[in-house]
């Protein structure tokens, strides 16, 4: 073999060294969480929200998360406290479950209430993500978690760099609403533009206030319901630089009122497929926030 092939391979094996040593390392972790909880809540909807306070507390346990972060505060209509953190401030990423989560249901006098214990793997988050400013606001662009039953919310999002974009919001059914792209919508994920002031859900501006947005015709009000005294809706941001392909969903469904939904799918589809995505694309930004919602009664 000559010498100028043995450089050529020392030169790709460096490489490819390099490539591995700036991949973040797994790290297996255990976590566990205790959620007592309401009425209102199945115990699928229960499963899943236990499942996802014990994998942020293995997250935690491994990384920390930024104190500088925002936390959310609520209250039911019992006069419950509870506080949500936002995933952008957890500094690691869920990227595979190991074996089967287990779940124990107990009786704290008249509460319902189930733990969870799951183990996985985690990444640190990437010091280069480029996390996008977003708030969920009120009709008067406001930003705000507090919201009545019928009342119309926006979403305003900013990114410093050029990439893709979906919104999903999972309701108090268990099932997650695509709201963006929008269903009309044949790109498999909404397209961003650098430095450009985005306003979704209010179709009085289009996406784009005072500009023209490219499918200000598919633009949809969006609204939250509250059927009972008190329900908490996740909103989840998902955006990357890299082009992504939104799951499958069904669209056809309607709500209680006969009111036509956006696409939808059950939250754990939703949420396997986010943990696959997010685990493939190391710069992918996911963030979530919480809105809680009250009868006007």
């Amino acid at each position: 073999m000559s010498k100028t092939v043995w450089v050529l391979l020392l030169f790709v094996a460096a490489g490819t060294l390099a490539q591995a040593e700036k991949r973040p390392k797994l790290v297996e972790v255990e976590g566990t969480a205790t959620y007592v909880y309401p009425e209102y809540i199945s115990r699928a909807a229960a499963q899943e929200e236990v499942l996802r306070r014990a994998q942020e507390n293995a997250l935690e346990q491994a990384f920390g998360y930024d104190v500088g972060g925002t936390n959310y505060t609520y209250i039911d209509n019992s006069g419950s406290h509870f506080v949500f953190t936002s995933l952008s401030q957890l500094r690691g990423v869920w990227v595979e479950t190991l074996g089967k989560p287990q779940f124990t249901r107990s009786f704290h006098g008249d509460q319902d209430v189930i733990s969870c214990t799951v183990r996985g793997k985690v990444r640190e988050r990437s010091a280069s993500q480029a996390w996008p400013e977003w708030q969920l606001q009120n009709a008067q662009g406001v930003e705000t978690s507090q919201f009545k039953n019928g009342e119309y919310y926006h979403i305003s999002f900013q990114s410093s760099t050029n990439g893709y974009l979906a919104i999903y919001l999972i309701d108090e059914d268990g099932q997650a609403n695509r709201l963006l792209p929008y269903a009309q919508q044949e790109e498999s994920c909404y397209q961003i533009k650098r430095g450009v002031q985005y306003r979704f859900f209010d179709s009085s501006v289009g996406d784009v206030p005072g500009g023209h947005g490219t499918v200000d015709n598919m633009v949809q009000d969006c609204c939250f319901t509250c059927a009972v005294p008190f329900v908490v809706n996740d909103l989840y941001i998902i955006f990357s630089p890299n082009r992504f392909a939104v799951p499958v969903d069904e669209l056809g469904h309607t709500n209680r009122n006969k009111e036509r939904l956006p696409p939808q799918l059950p939250q754990k589809k939703f949420l396997s497929w986010l943990s696959k995505v997010q685990a493939a694309d190391e710069e992918m930004c996911v963030d979530n926030r919480r809105a809680a919602i009250q009868s006007e009664d």
